[in-house]
């Protein structure tokens, strides 16, 4: 019955027809090496696959943003530092000391 009405004998074979190509169809594709359950199947290893890769490259962007928050501070210390030695440098009344030890 298509649409959940019925025709009286009509409607019966209209519905016989349909599940004969449905039928019809699957066979066909099985005979092709594709079965509607093979290709379900495949489609949904693949699916699995693509999580698996999905959840590793989010793990890795974890761990990238946190490398990139360290370096980042890093860069500030270094930028700090920097400063205060330009302006030691640009200071007529600093004076710098050498700490290396005498030869000998």
């Amino acid at each position: 019955m298509l649409g959940g009405q019925s025709n009286g004998p009509n409607s019966v074979r209209a519905d016989k027809g349909i599940e004969c190509l449905v039928s019809a169809g699957e066979g066909i594709r099985e005979v092709q090496g594709r079965s509607s359950r093979a290709m379900r199947d495949v489609k949904h290893q693949d699916l699995i696959a693509e999580r698996k890769k999905s959840a590793a490259y989010r793990q890795e962007i974890e761990e990238l943003r946190a490398k990139v928050a360290n370096l980042a501070s890093i860069n500030e210390v270094l930028l700090d530092e920097n400063r205060v030695l330009k302006t030691k440098l640009s200071d007529r009344k600093v004076v710098d000391l050498d700490s290396r030890k005498p030869n000998g």
